[in-house]
């Protein structure tokens, strides 16, 4: 079905502009004529849907809209269906799709199969091209799918704002609201495509929109910009449910912006967001430079589907060789049961190559009220981690040595308190903003924490504290100074005096959660107990 086609083989462009597919009633039904009872059948559906196609030239300003489509309905359940429904906005074999649109406003969401193949796939690209693919919208309200459909191994729904093997993937917008999708959602602004061996990607992806709202998906929901660069993204996520069922376990849900050259100033916010998959990972990444991007996670639930109760949380704002000026912040936190280690890291910076990185400028936000599970801890807390996927696909997230050489002016700002992690490292500056009632040491680490003495250490408030003498850290094992050597009662209060008065200026505005609220110094002092395990601070 196409709303225009220029098909041709010579050597001049025709472009296709302004086409529409408008799809207000249209059934798909499988019917068979028989007068007899039906035992058995099996069925393939298959069908592509274009708004404007061109073989050589330009497709652009076309569209698709979805009022009504019954794509898979039976006569009982005796009758298996296997789908794969393609729809491409604006399609190019040779050129361009600029400001395509795909618009669904389902009265009805789709009807799904069950079948002998195990597979349902549904592709829907804006944009589809060979030399750039900018300004195309993908925009769906409404119900995708009914909450209960059948459990087919190997379904999926991969949504394509603009997909394009070269030039440039901009100003896209991909948007879904007040919507439920029972199967694996794959989401693109644009991705590193294979064909006959050969990988190809756009040389950047910038100044794209994702906005999602109000989604709640039983299996996984991830989100992925792949290009050379990759700036300038906004990436609002808020009201969203990712309840992975485990059929689709190990796929994970997960946010990654993965850059080959340089990935700077995106912003990527969570608000009121939930996920059980067995991977939840929100990442900025880029091989070179990731710097001035931030993420900012409010209010958001973490758990796993794992019947072993086991699995992984990755949230870091910036991976590269120079990571920089990445800020990470985390307001009301929720963390469930994990009973595997190593399975929650949070960190502004990361690297995938220990023999040659630089991280500086870098901060990590802890506010609000915290709620763990009881006795989970935070794995890791961090200014620099090491972050890999392996060629299996497989993420590997591990402890980076403190480090002075490669980490600079990270900061760690705790507002909040009974902070439980197993390590903190690689912060030369910490911020702690007291609350007005202490109740809890304000941090608790099980294995190691580094305070470097050219580091600094700030004690605020929001509001006037009680007067008292409170636990600020208390550590297991003991505190290690910067070049990790374990400190005695008096190597810990000369340090503690020194980052006392070593001045480090910071702009608290930059933290969205502070950027409204007065903070004030307090007059307080520091006290270490005899075995060097906890700072105590007394607020005069």
């Amino acid at each position: 079905m196409l709303g225009a086609l220029a098909d041709v083989n010579n050597l001049k462009k025709y472009n296709v502009s302004k086409n529409s597919v408008i799809i207000k009633n249209l059934n798909l039904d499988l019917m068979v004529n028989s007068q007899n009872k039906i035992t058995f059948y099996d069925a393939v559906l298959f069908g592509e849907i274009y708004g404007g196609r061109t073989l050589q030239g330009n497709a652009e300003k076309n569209s698709i809209e979805v009022y009504h489509f019954n794509s898979l309905d039976h006569l009982n359940k005796n009758i298996k269906t296997h789908a794969s429904l393609n729809l491409y906005g604006g399609y190019s074999n040779d050129g361009e799709a600029n400001g395509n649109k795909i618009v669904f406003r389902l009265k009805k969401p789709l009807k799904i199969s069950d079948n002998f193949y195990g597979k349902n796939y549904y592709n829907l690209y804006g944009g589809f091209a060979t030399e750039g693919a900018n300004f195309n919208v993908f925009d769906i309200q409404n119900d995708l799918t009914y909450e209960k459909v059948p459990q087919n191994y190997s379904d999926k729904f991969t949504v394509y704002a603009a997909r394009t093997l070269s030039g440039k993937a901009n100003n896209n917008t991909l948007s879904i609201k007040d919507s439920v999708i029972s199967l694996p959602l794959y989401a693109f602004i644009t991705s590193e495509t294979t064909l006959d061996g050969i990988d190809y990607i756009a040389d950047e992806s910038n100044n794209n929109e994702v906005n999602f709202e109000n989604i709640k998906s039983s299996k996984n929901l991830s989100l992925m910009i792949n290009a050379k660069n990759v700036s300038n993204n906004k990436i609002n996520y808020n009201l969203i449910q990712s309840l992975t069922e485990a059929s689709s376990l190990g796929k994970g849900s997960k946010i990654i912006l993965k850059a080959t050259q340089n990935a700077n100033n995106n912003l990527i916010k969570l608000k009121d967001c939930s996920s059980a998959a067995v991977e939840s990972s929100c990442i900025i990444k880029a091989d070179k430079e990731s710097a001035f991007n931030k993420i900012i996670i409010n209010n958001t639930a973490f758990s796993t589907a794992s019947d072993k109760r086991q699995g992984y949380v990755g949230l870091i704002a910036g991976v590269s060789a120079n990571s920089h000026d990445n800020i990470m912040e985390l307001v009301n936190l929720n963390i469930d049961e994990y009973k595997n280690q190593d399975a929650i890291f949070l960190a502004p910076s990361g690297t995938s190559d220990i023999s040659n990185f630089k991280s500086y400028n870098n901060t990590l936000y802890l506010g609000g009220e915290l709620n763990f599970f009881k006795d989970v801890n935070i794995d890791l807390l961090s200014g620099s981690v090491f972050h890999e996927v392996n060629k299996k696909g497989k993420i590997i997230t591990q402890i980076l040595p403190h480090q002075e050489d490669f980490s600079k002016n990270n900061r760690l700002i705790i507002d909040t308190q009974d902070v439980k992690s197993e390590v903190v490292n690689n912060f030369e500056n910490f911020t702690f903003i007291l609350p007005n009632k202490i109740k809890n040491p304000i941090l608790t680490i099980e294995k190691l924490i580094n305070l470097p003495a050219n580091g600094s250490m700030e004690i605020l408030t929001k509001n006037k504290p009680t007067k008292g003498k409170y636990i600020l850290i208390q550590s297991d094992v003991g505190i290690y100074d910067g070049d990790n050597g374990l400190l005695n009662q008096q190597e810990l209060e000369n340090l503690l005096e020194k980052m006392k008065n070593n001045k480090n200026k910071f702009n608290y505005n930059k933290i969205e959660k502070l950027a409204k609220s007065t903070l004030k110094n307090v007059n307080f002092s520091f006290e270490v107990s005899d075995d060097a395990k906890i700072i105590y601070i007394n607020i005069l």
